[in-house]
């Protein structure tokens, strides 16, 4: 896969933990709950999105 399709699939999904933090933030809740979430998120999304976007290219590899 291309590195700049790569990279734009982590903003997104980080930009979308960013205004979850921003809303939760809005929403009263305590920081410490909000840097808890939003680092377990962060974590989990991007181990998952990385996983992914690896056996994407390796079923691509395979195929062609």
């Amino acid at each position: 896969m291309k590195k700049a399709a790569i990279t734009f699939v982590f903003l997104v999904l980080n930009g979308t933990w960013v205004l979850a933090a921003y809303l939760l933030h809005i929403a009263g809740v305590r920081p410490a709950v909000i840097v808890t979430v939003v680092a377990i998120g962060v974590l989990l999304g991007n181990l998952a999105a990385y996983t992914g976007l690896k056996l994407a290219e390796r079923l691509l590899r395979k195929s062609a």
